[in-house]
């Protein structure tokens, strides 16, 4: 493969060929570029729940303190709809790999840019 990966296929000439289309094409699709600090390099599609965090983050989201509904809410905006159950297991990660800092409000942890 073009990127280095070795494939052994058997099958009949069809079938390898048909195989061999379908990984290259595959491989020559687009990526997603991060740097360590997830910042986004270029407008690539976003596939992950911490991306589309991350993306809140870089428009100024979270210049004040934002509480999970808040950011759930913000998600569902642009058309993405994640269950608290998901969205507050990213937002720790991202917490806990210092994107985002977190801010006790009353009995409500609010988020923040670190």
């Amino acid at each position: 493969m073009p990127s280095g990966t070795v494939v052994s296929i058997e099958g009949t000439p069809e079938e390898v060929e048909a195989i061999l289309r379908r990984l290259e094409a595959k491989s020559s699709g687009p990526e997603k570029e991060l740097d360590k600090t997830h910042s986004r390099k270029s407008p690539a599609i976003l596939n992950t729940v911490k991306d589309y965090i991350i993306e809140l983050r870089e428009t100024g989201f979270f210049k004040e303190p934002k509480s999970l509904k808040q950011i759930g809410e913000a998600l569902r905006t642009e058309g993405h709809i994640i269950p608290n159950t998901t969205l507050s297991g990213e937002v720790l990660d991202l917490t806990k790999s210092r994107d985002l800092r977190r801010l006790k409000d009353g009995n409500v942890w609010k988020y923040v840019n670190r």
